[in-house]
């Protein structure tokens, strides 16, 4: 997906009132073990999900730089960061595969749930691990084993964009994206699968919520005219995910992966 994807869904970007990336952010960062005056990469940084706890995290002795291929997620994160008053924080354009500093450059390098979207998985994680100095930690955040009702949703999207299939790759075999990291120079790799519940209003706060996110680039293969029959799809796809009161509990897999330089 391309910055420009993320350009049109950033001032919506988990702003529908289904708080999502928030919490699994703050977990990335806890996970991560951040100290006082820690050095910070947050690759793919999006609206700050990420950057903004790794920033507290680390204290006003610290610092935390975002790097994302959208202007518009920089913009708006940076002016974020401005109205909280965060200055150890900042945010720049820069693509998370290569984000172009000097080797040893930082105690951290974190990434929430942009690892599977840069071309290369493998070249971006060697260029985490020189950026990194000796004893450094990298934690990743990925999707584990999908709701089956969110995955019918989601191939049914995929059908009607002209998309096909999702093809296997590393990210679905938690021991394959173990043997990933730990080629690419990491010792002490953990991967750790948690089941997260998410409870949307309706099906049509999912279908807000997933033109903010990364559906949006299935949604707008579809043309316009096609929208309400696929959303009548997606409604229907969801119909075993809704209890009584018409919400829906999606429970997606989250994939939480650690390792040391």
């Amino acid at each position: 997906m391309t910055g420009s994807i993320w350009d049109r869904a950033a001032t919506h970007y988990e702003r529908t009132g289904v708080e999502f990336f928030g919490p699994l952010g703050r977990e990335l960062v806890a996970r991560a073990g951040l100290r006082d005056g820690d050095r910070v990469l947050d690759v793919g940084t999006g609206r700050g999900d990420v950057l903004i706890p790794a920033a507290a995290a680390v204290g006003p002795s610290g610092q935390v730089v975002g790097v994302d291929l959208s202007p518009t997620m920089v913009g708006l994160t940076a002016d974020d960061l401005r109205e909280r008053g965060i200055a150890q924080a900042s945010v720049r354009v820069g693509d998370a595969a290569a984000p172009g500093f000097a080797p040893a450059s930082f105690d951290a390098v974190l990434g929430g749930f942009m690892l599977f979207l840069v071309p290369d998985a493998g070249m971006a994680l060697r260029a985490y691990r020189r950026l990194l100095v000796s004893g450094g930690r990298l934690a990743v955040s990925t999707y584990g084993l999908p709701d089956p009702h969110a995955k019918d949703a989601r191939a049914r999207l995929r059908r009607r964009a002209g998309l096909g299939p999702d093809r296997p790759d590393v990210f679905d075999d938690a021991a394959a994206l173990a043997a990933l990291v730990r080629g690419t120079g990491f010792d002490d790799v953990a991967v750790e699968d948690v089941a997260v519940p998410i409870t949307f209003r309706d099906v049509r706060q999912w279908w807000a919520w997933a033109w903010s996110v990364g559906y949006r680039g299935a949604l707008e293969r579809i043309a316009p005219a096609d929208l309400p029959a696929a959303r009548d799809d997606v409604a229907d796809a969801l119909a075993g995910a809704r209890r009584p009161d018409g919400s829906l509990l999606i429970t997606t897999g989250i994939r939480f992966t650690t390792g040391t330089a």
